[in-house]
């Protein structure tokens, strides 16, 4: 056996190894949670880019691959459209379009809650339920929190808690794919939205 053969081996026995000692390092974290940021600029007023967060029509301009986005009532009953706005403990479910190609499919949805929103400060999102399942099956928990930390600039992060091994090693090792394709809110979009729609609400609207 040559000398060159003899270091591929090595080599190769060394990498396996690392490999087997990462999953376990892994398998170990169960509370293991990865996280994304981004951050833009944007030259929009302030309420403009409320607009675009407060009023729920306006939701599929800036996230990926929404179709609809409505406001449900805990019996999962959508609220008229008059009522389709942003609210703290909102829950919101997604309706997101059909893969091209297969419109026969039912359109995959996706339910969250609203945690916290205080306008052009903080909007905090968490992934309930997908229809699917491929969501939660592999992630127990997804959030997403949208924070502007001055009046030109928009900031997000994503935190995702893997639910499987498969997960986690996807995430290990391709966690800039894995994550980018979870960012349902796009905020490069959300910054350069120049005309949201709007609703004329009742002075004492209430639910």
């Amino acid at each position: 056996m040559s000398n060159r053969t003899v270091f591929k081996a090595g080599l190769l026995i060394t990498s396996v190894g690392a490999v087997l000692i990462y999953a376990a390092t892994l398998m170990s974290q169960p509370e293991l949670t990865f996280v994304l940021e981004k951050q833009v600029s944007t030259e929009l007023p302030p309420q403009v880019i409320d607009r675009s967060m407060q009023f729920l029509a306006n939701w599929p301009q800036w996230f990926r691959n929404v179709a609809e986005a409505q406001s449900q009532d805990i019996r999962g009953i959508a609220y008229p459209s008059v009522e389709q706005v942003l609210e703290p403990g909102s829950i919101i479910m997604l309706t997101m379009k059909r893969p091209s190609g297969n419109s026969d499919a039912p359109p995959a949805q996706l339910k969250i809650g609203v945690g916290k929103y205080l306008a052009n400060f903080v909007l905090q999102l968490r992934l309930i339920e997908d229809s699917s399942g491929a969501l939660t099956q592999q992630f127990d928990q997804v959030n997403w929190e949208i924070d502007f930390p001055d009046a030109k600039t928009i900031h997000i992060k994503l935190e995702a808690r893997p639910a499987t091994f498969r997960a986690k090693l996807l995430c290990a090792i391709a966690k800039p794919l894995v994550l980018s394709n979870l960012m349902l809110p796009e905020i490069e979009k959300l910054a350069k939205f120049t005309q949201p729609q709007s609703l004329e609400l009742k002075p004492a609207f209430q639910r």
